[in-house]
């Protein structure tokens, strides 16, 4: 480990914690702390804790899809325990210096293996060394050498109470909900999915209805979603709250519509222009 890549990280006006970026040249998030100093994605970490604060006493977060913990050093910095899983085993290399230097062993569990809705093989088909955060895996046959042994959530048969559980796995979050399908209706966790293209939000909200909760808020620029349980709210506050989240979620999408449609027009201008001869 070297010093020179440890970061000091504002958790509030009094605490810090400490995080190992040993990619922080070229990481996307790891470069955001680095230069910032505060968690990756703070307004949505502070929203999870107060969550966690009203939540039933001893609750714990579960963190599918953890990356370098980010999001589990935050919530474990502020007394809560944790259940990790990561894929990646090079960011859950990174992920475990950051728990050993915070001293965080008896407050993070951190599982190195890929979440589904089945006992299978994955693989990355690809590493983006620009952003570790956006590989995703894919099924493989049993042939393959290299794979990645992945699990269903309810096949680890978690005894402690889930208050929270965030999700973020790259296009296979509605296979890790039908993966802890048990674990949902028992514990009735507050839910963080990442969506970020209309068919992956689609089938998350259609699949999170069936399982009677209801889009409360989002987060972020790779837009994660937070799901409350149905029987929580009242009718007046549903009735309020899913007129607001239709309005945002139409401008969220048309948005970043907008923005690629502009983006690929510019570009294809670009490369139409030829280049000047000196």
């Amino acid at each position: 480990m070297e010093i020179e890549n440890i970061v000091n990280v504002e958790i509030d006006a009094k605490h810090n914690l400490k995080m190992y970026l040993p990619y922080k040249e070229e990481d996307y998030i790891q470069r955001t702390i680095w230069r910032t100093k505060k968690p990756y994605e703070f307004e949505m970490l502070k929203d999870v804790l107060k969550k966690l604060s009203m939540g039933i006493q001893g609750g714990i977060f579960l963190d599918c899809g953890m990356n370098i913990g980010n999001h589990s050093l935050f919530i474990a910095a502020n007394g809560y325990r944790v259940i990790a899983f990561e894929a990646n085993p090079k960011m859950v290399e990174i992920a475990q210096e950051s728990v050993r230097i915070n001293h965080f062993q008896d407050k993070i569990s951190i599982f190195e293996t890929g979440i589904s809705d089945k006992y299978e093989k994955a693989y990355f088909p690809r590493e983006f060394t620009n952003n570790f955060g956006g590989m995703f895996l894919e099924s493989c046959n049993e042939d393959k050498q290299d794979f990645i042994e992945c699990r269903t959530i309810d096949s680890y048969d978690i005894r402690e109470f889930v208050s929270v559980m965030k999700i973020d796995v790259e296009g296979w979050e509605c296979k890790v909900i039908r993966g802890a399908k048990k674990l949902i209706f028992k514990n009735r966790p507050i839910i963080y999915a990442e969506a970020n293209h209309i068919d992956d939000f689609v089938e998350l909200d259609n699949l999170l209805s069936e399982y009677g909760y209801v889009h409360w808020g989002v987060f972020g620029t790779a837009l994660t979603h937070m799901y409350y349980p149905k029987e929580r709210l009242n009718l007046e506050d549903l009735m309020v709250k899913n007129i607001s989240n239709s309005v945002l979620i139409q401008f969220y999408f048309s948005q970043r519509f907008e923005k690629t449609f502009i983006h690929s027009s510019l570009k294809k201008l670009c490369d139409s222009i030829p280049t000047p001869t000196p």
